[in-house]
């Protein structure tokens, strides 16, 4: 999966930058605003935690359910294969 950030203008979502798809691909979007608008016209920065919140309310139960129970205490253990503790 690949994000791409885009803006929404006249209805339409615009990518920023150059997208790596062939031409009329049909593809679903998972809207993550990084800016919150505020009725006064400036913008408020989310914040990094409600971000990473946002991202984990996607994650589906059943994913958080089959990852191991001692996942905190072995990390290292899990990412690079270190010896568990």
């Amino acid at each position: 999966m690949q994000s791409i950030h885009a803006t929404f203008e006249a209805g339409v979502f615009r990518p920023v930058g150059p997208v790596a798809l062939p031409e009329g691909s049909e593809v679903e979007l998972h809207i993550v605003p990084m800016v919150a608008p505020q009725p006064n016209g400036s913008p408020e920065v989310v914040s990094i935690e409600d971000h990473i919140s946002q991202i984990a309310a996607e994650v589906p139960e059943e994913e958080w359910d089959s990852l191991p129970a001692d996942l905190s205490e072995n990390l290292d253990h899990y990412i690079f294969g270190t010896s568990r503790e």
